[in-house]
This record gives C-alpha cells, structure tokens and sequence, in this order.
C-alpha cells in the first residue's frame, strides 16, 4: 500500500516518471507473470476447451471483417451462416446468395410515385434528400441497353420514402 501523502507537500509537482517509478516500488511483487498465467491457465483449461475459444476468436474475427466490408460497400451479396462442421476453422462461415439485383432493386421512381401519389420529381427528391441513391442498399442504377440505365430501388427504399411522404403530410 502507498504511502499516505503528506500534507506539506500538496502542492509539489512530481515528474510522471517518478510517480510511476515510485509506484513500482510499493506495488506487491506477487504480480504473475504471462508465462505463468499461461501455465496456470493450461491446467485449469483442457485442450478441447482451449480450441473452442481458437474457433470462437476467429468467428469473430471474421464477422467484424464482414461487418466491416458491409458497412463500406464491399459486400452486397453474402451473409454469415453458423457451421456445425467440426472440421472447420471457424464456428461461422461466409453464405453466398444468389439474389440477382433485379430481385433485389424491384421499384423504379414511377412504381414508387404511383404507389404513394406523389409526383417522380418527389421521389427522386426524397432519395437524395435521404441519401438513399448513393447507398447500395437502397439504390442501384441497372444497365436496360448499352449506354443508358434505369434507377432502381428496394424494399427499404420504399419503406424510407413512404414514412417521409407521411411524415411531410403531417406537417401540412
């Protein structure tokens, strides 16, 4: 246990360096080190255990991967999937789905404007407004020929803009 601090010293200015110092010093030396936190724990922790942590640290590894690819855009059609292969690395795994954009993407302005009442100008308004044209969960600009594309949008887009509209109309 430190030292109690003596009053007449309040307000002398001590180097972090010698507070640290000083600490080591009254610090108790019953401090394990790595190497015997690694022992100790090898005898409480049977290898099985052990290898079902290894499994857990990568299948969180690899979900904050994913997680991070998603949040940037990388990944727009994968998942994760739990794995109950005991021969695998990992507890989870990497799904492919096959979702083509066009089940995906399944209004144009004019669907969304018609199913709202709203003009298209309006809706394409609220997809930039809500920044919803340049986020591929929302928008996707689909090929129709060789030069020229169509904006298409998602279920969630439809979603936003929907509880927008209604929202405006509250307001009025």
């Amino acid at each position: 246990m430190p030292a109690p601090l003596d009053p007449n010293q309040s307000n002398k200015v001590v180097p972090l360096s010698e507070v640290h110092a000083n600490r080591r010093e009254t610090e108790p030396s019953d401090v394990v080190s790595r190497a015997d936190l690694k022992n100790l724990l090898a005898e409480v922790i049977d290898e099985r255990v052990a290898e079902k942590f290894t499994r857990l640290q990568k299948s969180i590894d690899l979900m904050l991967v994913h997680i991070g690819a998603v949040q940037s855009g990388e990944v727009e059609d994968s998942a994760l999937k739990v794995t109950t292969d005991l021969n695998a690395s990992t507890d989870i795994a990497l799904a492919t789905i096959q979702l083509r954009p066009e089940d995906y993407y399944i209004y144009t302005t004019g669907d969304i404007a018609e199913a709202l009442s709203v003009s298209i100008h309006k809706v394409y308004t609220l997809s930039k407004k809500l920044e919803l044209r340049n986020n591929s969960h929302y928008h996707k600009e689909m090929k129709t020929g060789k030069t020229s594309h169509i904006p298409k949008y998602s279920q969630p887009t439809f979603d936003k803009i929907k509880q927008e509209v209604e929202r405006e109309k509250g307001l009025n």
